[in-house]
């Protein structure tokens, strides 16, 4: 049985097999990531009112944070400059408090398998 290479992105490797979303897995791969950097969707304010949240950047379509029902739909969006603009503003806080929201700085090596 022969199967076709995997495509190789940086240094993750991807398969177009995985639950036939293969073509926009790598976007799919990247939104994660920036919610693993601590970021809420790019329209959060909008989509997600039941739970407020700080806009570190203005909204942007093609956000790679945006979030769509249908996920094929985040094969149009890459990683922004608001993406970046946002991660820098969340990692340079430096408050205790940020538009009444309380600022939280988790230690890694405080967090046991119960956190």
């Amino acid at each position: 049985m022969h199967s076709s290479p995997i495509p190789r992105t940086g240094p993750f490797t991807f398969s177009t097999r995985f639950f036939g979303i293969g073509s926009y897995l790598p976007n799919i791969l990247r939104h994660e990531l920036g919610h693993i950097l601590g970021l809420r969707h790019d329209n959060a304010a909008t989509c997600e009112p039941e739970n407020p949240s700080v806009e570190l950047s203005l909204e942007n379509p093609l956000s790679i944070m945006n979030f769509y029902r249908d996920p094929s739909r985040i094969r149009a969006c890459s990683i922004q400059d608001s993406d970046v603009t946002a991660v820098r503003k969340l990692y340079s806080l430096n408050q205790s408090t940020l538009k009444g929201f309380d600022v939280i700085t988790v230690d890694p090596d405080t967090l046991d398998e119960r956190n």
